[in-house]
């Protein structure tokens, strides 16, 4: 990855701080980019997005400021393209339990999921109560050594899976890829650049790349360091839109609650008949 220099952009006398518009533009400063598609971290780089989209992967850059901007400095941290599952069996309803799953995606750095049984394709959504990775369907691929074993999506959500959630498999799938002789550079390129390869989507995901979308995972530490580094998730940018990690502990707690509330639901009937006996 080659980054660029950005000319000055025009600048207002403030930041933005908690606009409740959502911003159209969002500028991540100070973070090391991991360059997925050749190896190595670009040190210091501004992130520039704007409308979903990657404008500028710039060392040196001004910055617009203003309601419309979200300035986030990532000093010291790492950015990775979003990961991608590419055998999700989804949900096919439109309750709120099923979209609950699919937010959970999205707590473990998943922003993508290939629908083998799917019959259209999705963008994401981004709305902070359930938000959605991209889906995409089945087409024309090109190969690509994924190098990695393929799971089923989770289907549906209990009290025992929240903890965890769907995508969080995947973590673990990288290490045993590492373990199993792949450098940890090799593991992220599977779910990265190599599977936006196998999807014929390499222009859209898979690397963090001016005019590509704005799917990103912030790290706190190095995952070419230690594989296991892409479970210590700072923040998720879907289609450009930044959730922190207090985003998506409220996604995760609001999954929690609901499942509670499912298995209490379950219990309840039950709890019934048994009190019913109990009086006979």
């Amino acid at each position: 990855m080659k980054s660029a220099a950005v000319g000055i952009l025009f600048c207002s006398s403030f930041l933005w701080a908690g606009s409740p518009q959502t911003p159209s533009e969002l500028v991540i400063t100070n973070v090391n980019v991991v360059d997925i598609r050749y190896g190595g971290i670009e040190p210091n780089v501004t992130v520039i997005v704007k409308d979903s989209v990657i404008d500028a992967v710039a060392k040196f850059a001004l910055i617009n400021s203003g309601p419309q901007v979200r300035v986030i400095n990532a000093e010291g941290k790492y950015l990775i393209p979003g990961l991608w599952v590419l055998h999700a069996r989804l949900v096919r309803d439109a309750t709120s339990k099923g979209r609950s799953p699919l937010a959970l995606y999205l707590v473990n750095g998943v922003t993508g999921l290939l629908d083998p049984d799917g019959v259209e394709e999705k963008c994401a959504a981004t709305q902070l109560d359930w938000p959605s990775p991209e889906i995409a369907k089945p087409g024309p691929t090109l190969h690509a050594d994924l190098g990695t074993v393929e799971y089923e999506a989770i289907g549906g959500v209990n009290e025992s899976d929240v903890a965890g959630g769907p995508g969080a498999w995947l973590h673990l799938e990288l290490q045993a890829l590492v373990k199993g002789g792949l450098t940890p550079l090799q593991a992220l390129q599977a779910v990265t650049y190599n599977a936006a390869l196998y999807m014929a989507k390499l222009d859209k995901y898979g690397v963090i790349e001016r005019a590509h979308i704005a799917d990103m995972v912030l790290l706190e530490k190095n995952p070419l360091d230690d594989i296991r580094n892409t479970e210590t998730i700072a923040a998720v940018v879907l289609r450009g839109t930044y959730f922190s990690r207090a985003d998506l502990d409220a996604v995760r707690a609001r999954a929690q609650q609901e499942a509670d509330q499912s298995l209490n639901a379950v219990k309840a009937p039950s709890l019934k008949v048994e009190g019913l006996k109990a009086a006979e």
